[in-house]
């Protein structure tokens, strides 16, 4: 029986190896697959609510209803807003979006005409041909957006931030940018006919071939400024800030008003 003992025991001891290795095994594969299946379940749940948040936004209806969670939530998913239209017209009155949260936001095409989108972060957002005329920006955050071919005539952009922006062929026309900070921004061929720049900061921005017919300027700092090109017939500059600001042959002036240095190529 010893004998048998001594021949046995080892083998006792590799089965019970064995059986522990299989018991973990199991474990190891029942903890994956709980993890599987709630990352499915979250996956799942992020979809329906991605489903409901497009739906919501569908509704046309007036004020907020929701749509400012909406649309912070869609964003954060890092989905598309492309195209989408929050405009008045589209929701039978504006939408309703202050302190909207909206950082890098892609919303190319979009239409949010009339809304009220005061203190909105739209930092680094692209908004290219978008529209948002007669919207209500006041005190938002732009710096660093795209708003290149964007439509934002007779909106309220007072004491905005969008330094750094691309405003290219931006149609600024008769915009309230009264406090606005437009330090290094591209205005390439922007128009602010008739805008109102009173106290704006547009130092080291680039306004080439910008429109500025009867824009108000008054108080305006225009230091190191591009103005190549740029049409300021009828434009009020009565104490702005003109300091390195350049022009060249192109660039047409109030009546009355000293030509700048032509600016180096």
């Amino acid at each position: 029986m010893q004998q048998l003992a001594r021949i046995i025991q080892p083998w006792a001891v590799i089965f019970s190896a064995l059986c522990l290795a299989v018991l973990l095994v199991l474990l190891v594969d029942a903890r994956a697959g709980r993890e599987h299946q709630a990352q499915q379940t979250e996956q799942s749940q992020i979809q329906t609510r991605i489903a409901e948040s497009w739906q919501l936004l569908s509704i046309k209806a007036p004020g907020n209803n929701g749509k400012g969670s909406a649309l912070e939530y869609l964003n954060e998913q890092q989905v598309r807003l492309a195209g989408i239209d929050l405009s008045a017209g589209s929701n039978q009155f504006r939408a309703w979006l202050n302190d909207i949260k909206l950082a890098g936001v892609d919303l190319t095409d979009a239409n949010l005409g009339g809304a009220t989108m005061i203190r909105a972060d739209l930092k680094s957002a692209i908004l290219v041909n978008s529209q948002f005329s007669e919207a209500d920006l006041s005190d938002a955050d732009l710096s660093g957006a795209d708003l290149t071919d964007a439509t934002l005539n007779a909106s309220n952009l007072s004491r905005v931030d969008m330094s750094n922006a691309s405003l290219v062929r931006t149609d600024l026309s008769n915009a309230l940018l009264g406090g606005a900070k437009l330090t290094g921004a591209n205005l390439a061929e922007a128009n602010f006919s008739d805008a109102n720049l009173i106290a704006a900061d547009l130092s080291n921005a680039d306004l080439t071939l910008a429109h500025l017919f009867g824009a108000e300027l008054i108080g305006a700092n225009l230091t190191n400024a591009n103005l190549s090109g740029v049409h300021m017939i009828g434009a009020n500059l009565i104490g702005a800030v003109l300091n390195g600001a350049c022009g060249n042959e192109g660039t047409s002036y109030p009546d009355g008003f000293d030509p700048l240095p032509v600016c180096e190529e």
